[in-house]
């Protein structure tokens, strides 16, 4: 059954994987790759983790920034590689840092109570009342719109060329070994062609630098960006100029943003608009069949007239819900990724709205070019 499924999709299944393990069971329940990495749960798996992005975030200065940011590489890069070598050659999609700095903090009640006399036994220098001090001028009113996303990589470099460095060194290494990868780095929350460009160059610049380190031309990586804001979705043709070789919808956040509805507070009003038919459902459940849909059409349309061949994907958790995949197929999207239990299912559901759906565009795909700097 699934063979004949995946004969008939005309939508590539891929899995969102922050783990060798998730990877691997990706994989395993037949995902064609990984379509999202978030790098920022790695960040949590283990106490060392947890005090290194403390560190970062506390420091006031370069050299103790530069000291957790190679605690930080040295975990990124063993996670990178056990997700590469998992992918068995398929493509991995890596996303920089997503969410504000301070999510990685204690509440301002649990600093109070003693997480902050606990973070100045390991963050040398600063005192608890000094830590308080820092998280506290950290704190956003409104975080989903504030410093994070591409912002934080713009504004810290830092946190992108040691993200980039751990990811396409462990590519190397893989390579070495003579392990097929495929890498994929992906910006998030771009909302500006010169937001890209900044990261983009960036980016390009620490694969030159390893390619000088290794004495070999650089390697070859597509940079991308993630769409999740409604102005990233009206440029997106000139996000295609500026290099984008693909693009994912993160549809989480462009649900959030076309309609104003806070996915974490939406449940206090979401199921009373469903019971009064003011929504027919959830639209954080099953992707929006009209602003949302439209944004995505607008979007695909102005980067395929500029490089038709430009690779387009949803990343958010609509991956894998089936009648999101009929929206999707309609759409003639490259590939849907979905957290790996959902993986089967959605290969099914892309069958079942391709032999159900209107007849494929049938784009005619040059084969893949890799972007390299």
């Amino acid at each position: 059954l699934m063979h004949w499924a995946d004969e008939k999709r005309r939508v590539e299944i891929r899995a969102n994987a922050d783990t060798p393990e998730d990877a691997a069971a990706a994989i395993r329940n037949g995902a064609k790759g990984i379509g999202l990495v978030r790098t920022e749960h790695m960040f949590f798996s283990s106490t060392e983790r947890v005090h290194a992005i403390r560190e970062f975030i506390i420091a006031q200065d370069e050299q103790a920034q530069k000291v957790a940011l190679e605690k930080l590489e040295k975990f990124q890069y063993e996670d990178f590689k056990g997700i590469l070598k998992s992918a068995g050659g398929f493509p991995v999609t890596m996303r920089l840092i997503d969410p504000p700095l301070h999510e990685f903090l204690p509440s301002r009640e649990k600093l109070r109570e003693g997480a902050a006399n606990e973070m100045s036994k390991y963050i040398h220098g600063k005192s608890a009342h000094d830590i308080i001090e820092i998280a506290e001028s950290m704190r956003e009113h409104n975080p989903m719109l504030g410093f994070r996303g591409c912002r934080l990589g713009c504004v810290k470099p830092r946190i992108t060329r040691m993200q980039v460095h751990a990811f396409c060194r462990a590519a190397i290494d893989l390579i070495a070994e003579g392990v097929p990868v495929e890498p994929e780095i992906m910006v998030p929350l771009v909302s500006t062609v010169e937001e890209f460009h900044n990261q983009r160059d960036l980016i390009w610049d620490v694969i030159r630098d390893l390619g000088r380190e290794n004495q070999a031309p650089p390697m070859r990586v597509q940079v991308g960006a993630m769409i999740e804001t409604p102005r990233s979705a009206l440029i997106a043709g000139e996000l295609t100029r500026a290099g984008a070789s693909f693009f994912s919808f993160g549809t989480n956040d462009l649900t959030q943003m076309t309609y104003g509805f806070s996915r974490d507070d939406s449940d206090a009003f979401v199921k009373p608009y469903k019971d009064m038919g003011i929504l027919q459902s959830d639209p954080f459940e099953i992707l929006d069949t009209v602003g949302v849909r439209e944004l995505i059409s607008i979007a695909a349309e102005r980067a395929r007239a500029v490089r038709p061949d430009v690779e387009l994907g949803i990343c958010g958790e609509h991956g894998g819900d089936p009648k999101s995949l009929v929206t999707i197929d309609a759409l003639d999207l490259d590939y849907a990724s979905c957290s790996p239990s959902r993986v089967l299912v959605a290969r099914l559901a892309a069958a079942q709205a391709a032999v159900g759906g209107a007849p494929s565009k049938q784009r005619k795909r040059a084969a893949r070019s890799h972007a390299s700097p």
